[in-house]
């Protein structure tokens, strides 16, 4: 499979979804969404996994489709204007043993809310 290179933009502190196809493979154990600062970084800042954030949707005989979900929250902290770095990685048991791969990988840019600039209540 092809490592997909992406580049999301959205706004800090909103709600953002985003749905991720992935075809030919009827096993999947995981799928991870991890957001880092910088590439190299060990910690990252944002993370989310099947069933914590990321939900299977729609399923067809050679395709599922996952919806990663970001809550609103999850980016209250993060810097506007900033390229954080992140990858989509599928585990999969196809065969014996599990199979990694990186479907995904790009920048995130979180732009600033006017609204919570203008009122802090929202």
């Amino acid at each position: 499979m092809e490592v997909v290179k992406a580049k999301f933009n959205f706004v800090r502190g909103n709600t953002y979804t985003r749905d991720i196809e992935i075809k030919n493979y009827s096993k999947i154990n995981n799928i991870y969404f991890t957001v880092k600062e910088k590439e190299q970084d060990k910690n990252e800042i944002l993370k989310k996994r099947l069933y914590d954030g990321i939900s299977l949707v729609d399923e067809t005989e050679n395709s599922k489709t996952y919806n990663l979900l970001i809550d609103s929250s999850d980016t209250d902290n993060l810097k506007t204007d900033y390229d954080y770095y992140f990858d989509i990685k599928v585990i999969t048991n196809t065969t014996s043993k599990p199979i990694k791969l990186t479907i995904i990988k790009g920048t995130m840019t979180l732009v600033t809310d006017i609204t919570r600039v203008f009122n802090e209540e929202v």
